[in-house]
């Protein structure tokens, strides 16, 4: 069974948080540039709305869109970003598929604001197993680190995930935290 998920909501996650604030520092430079100035004013405006837009779709494209329960395990595709050798500047997206097999223990959380919309978010503690969606080289592989603690934000149609939960996962490494 598959849940969407809206990758908005990661946000919550303090890994993300430099999106916002980088372009709060980007929008406050703008205007503090356009401020006594009338040249210029539409480009510096479009180029803050074009960062702002280019630094959601890269919250966006970095984080899982689905959660798919089977009889595998609890999988979603998870996008790392690997440095290219010997350089700074460059990153190379490798695209994964991560199956917690051995789950020990599963967390529901939804706080007041998901509660308005009708998602939440789950950790899970458990052992993953890694499979690559392309084929990459070595080096690559080699430095993909698979995380013990999968968090995943923005389940939708949360009430519909937390009943089919309770028929995936053994009740007493299930705990729900509602705040």
């Amino acid at each position: 069974m598959e849940f969407k998920l809206n990758p908005l909501w990661s946000i919550q996650n303090k890994k993300n948080w430099w999106y916002p604030i980088v372009t709060a520092v980007f929008f406050l430079i703008t205007t503090v540039a356009m401020i006594g100035s009338e040249e210029g004013y539409y480009l510096l405006a479009f180029m803050a709305v074009l960062f702002g837009v280019t630094n959601v779709t890269a919250l966006l494209s970095n984080n899982p869109h689905a959660l798919c329960l089977s009889e595998r395990g609890i999988s979603y595709r998870q996008n790392y970003y690997i440095r290219y050798r010997h350089s700074h500047k460059n990153h190379k997206r490798i695209r994964t598929e991560l199956t917690v097999s051995r789950v020990d223990s599963i967390e529901l959380r939804q706080n007041a604001v998901e509660k308005l919309f009708h998602t939440g978010h789950v950790i899970i503690k458990g052992h993953a197993e890694l499979e690559f969606l392309r084929d990459y080289s070595e080096y690559y592989k080699e430095r993909v680190e698979v995380p013990d603690l999968h968090v995943l934000y923005g389940i939708r149609d949360f009430d519909k995930f937390r009943n089919a939960i309770y028929d995936y996962i053994d009740p007493n490494i299930l705990q729900i935290h509602v705040s």
